[in-house]
């Protein structure tokens, strides 16, 4: 979070992961305040935070979600490390190549 024009200050850690994070994606602002992380250690998860309107960004609470290949979450999701994550629009399966289906 930057504090003042240059100086940023942390708003919130995210520990869960065992290896570097490689790639972090913003949802779209109308979903809200959520970050999706994929990580070296195979796990990709998504972070969210709740605000109300003018609250600050220390102030939110925080949570995550861990998305694993076997719902123990033992397992991680892609065995050769996760390298890049993205948001995509929530449609129909083809409607964004097949205008018919839309």
């Amino acid at each position: 979070r930057e504090a003042s024009p240059r100086v940023w200050r942390k708003a919130w850690e995210y520990t869960w992961h065992a290896t570097s994070v490689n790639s972090v994606a913003f949802a779209p602002v109308q979903y809200g305040l959520h970050l999706a992380c994929a990580s070296a250690d195979g796990y990709v998860s998504v972070c969210s935070a709740a605000l109300t309107p003018n609250q600050p960004l220390e102030a939110a609470t925080w949570t995550a979600v861990r998305i694993s290949g076997s719902p123990s979450e033992l397992m991680p999701t892609h065995a050769l490390g996760a390298t890049s994550v993205s948001w995509a629009p929530a449609v129909a399966a083809g409607a964004l190549t097949d205008a018919s289906r839309a």
